[in-house]
C-alpha cells in the first residue's frame, strides 16, 4: 500500500456500513453520490481489494469490515484527542528541548530542572539532550533543539540562524593529586601563572573549540615551555587523570567544584583565562517567550547556587 487511506475515505466507508446506502452516505457527507463512489473506488484501489458489495443495499466485504473496524477505532481516538486538545489547550504544557554539554549537564542544569519541577506556577516540561559540545550547535541549527547551553562556538559562525548571550564567565583552574610530584608546586603558589606551569605535563580538554583555542592554544604559543601531555574529550576524564598523578588538569572551576581532599586546586592567574557559558536559541522559535524566560531564570539561579563552591575570582 503506497498511501494510507484518507480520513474522508474511511468516513465514507464507515457511513456505508451504518446506512447500507451510497445515497444516504452522500447526504450525510453533503456531497453527491458519485463523489462517494469515487472515494470508495480510490480506497479500494489503494488497498488492492474490493471493500463494498454494490447492489440494492450496499454492504461491506470481509476486508471492508476489517478496515471499517480499524477506522472506527482510529476515529474514536482522533475524536478523544480533539476533545482533550480543546479542553486543555489553555493549560497545555510548553515543551522546550534543551541541549547541554557535559559540564552543564553535570553541574547546574539538574538543579534548574528540579527547581522547575518543584515550582507549582511552572507549566513547563524540559526534554534534556546532553552530549558533546560539537553536537549542540548542530541540534539547534537542524531544529532538533530549542535552546543550547554551554560553550557553543557555532553561534559566532552562524549568526543568521542562531543568537546567543553569555550566561556566565567562569575562571580556569589547575587540578593535581594531593599525593603527587606536583604537590610541592601547588604548596608554593596560591595562584598558578602560565609561566609557573611551563614544563609541567598539562591535561587539556579538546582544543578544537573556539574557546579553548583562544584560552589555551594562545598561551601555548606565548609560552614555549607549556606541555600538552594529554588532550581528552571530557572534563571528568581530565580530572581523573590528574587524580592519578598523570598531569595537571586545566579546567573551568565549575568542573572541579566537588573535588575531595585527594586533589589540590589552584586558580590560573590570568585575567583573560575565563570560560564562558552561553544561552543559545534559534532566531525563529515556536516556543512561547514566557516559557523561554522561565527556563532561563531557573538556569541563572541554579548557576548562582553552585557559585560558592567555585574558585573565588580575583578582585
Amino acid at each position: 500500500m503506497k498511501n494510507l487511506p484518507s480520513l474522508r475515505q474511511l468516513h465514507a466507508l464507515m457511513l456505508i456500513s451504518e446506512t447500507g446506502s451510497f445515497t444516504r452516505t452522500a447526504d450525510l457527507l453533503s456531497v453527491t453520490q458519485s463523489a462517494v463512489s469515487i472515494l470508495i473506488r480510490e480506497l479500494e484501489a489503494e488497498v488492492g481489494a474490493q471493500l463494498v458489495y454494490r447492489g440494492r443495499t450496499a454492504s461491506l466485504t470481509a476486508g471492508g469490515q476489517r478496515l471499517e473496524r480499524a477506522a472506527r477505532r482510529a476515529w474514536r481516538e482522533i475524536e478523544q484527542a480533539q476533545r482533550e486538545v480543546r479542553e486543555h489547550r489553555e493549560n497545555a504544557q510548553a515543551v522546550i528541548r534543551l541541549a547541554v554539554g557535559s559540564l552543564s549537564a553535570a553541574t547546574f542544569v539538574p538543579r534548574a530542572l528540579a527547581m522547575l519541577e518543584a515550582d507549582p506556577q511552572s507549566n513547563l516540561r524540559v526534554e534534556l539532550l546532553d552530549g558533546p559540545m560539537t553536537m549542540l550547535a548542530d541540534l539547534l541549527i537542524s531544529g532538533d533543539a530549542d535552546v543550547g547551553i554551554g560553550s557553543v562556538d557555532l553561534p559566532i559562525r552562524k549568526p543568521v540562524v542562531l543568537k546567543s548571550e553569555i550566561l556566565d564567565s567562569d575562571t580556569l583552574c589547575a587540578v593535581a593529586a594531593a599525593r603527587s610530584r606536583f604537590a610541592e608546586l601547588f604548596a608554593k603558589h596560591k595562584r598558578l601563572g602560565w609561566e609557573t606551569l611551563a614544563g609541567q605535563p598539562l591535561v587539556f580538554v579538546s582544543c578544537r573549540g573556539v574557546q579553548w583555542q583562544q584560552l589555551l592554544l594562545k598561551q601555548m604559543a606565548a609560552h614555549e615551555g607549556l606541555y600538552r601531555a594529554q588532550e581528552v574529550q571530557l572534563f571528568s576524564t581530565a580530572i581523573a587523570l590528574a587524580r592519578e598523578g598523570l598531569g595537571i588538569a586545566i579546567v573551568p572551576s565549575a568542573a572541579a567544584r566537588d573535588l575531595g581532599p585527594d586533589c589540590l586546586l589552584r586558580p590560573v592567574d590570568d585575567a583573560d583565562a575565563r570560560w564562558s557559558t552561553y544561552w543559545v536559541t534559534r532566531r525563529e522559535s515556536s516556543v512561547p517567550a514566557d516559557a523561554m524566560e522561565c527556563l532561563k531564570r531557573a538556569i541563572v539561579q541554579a548557576m548562582r547556587d553552585v557559585q560558592p563552591t567555585r574558585v573565588r575570582r580575583r578582585r
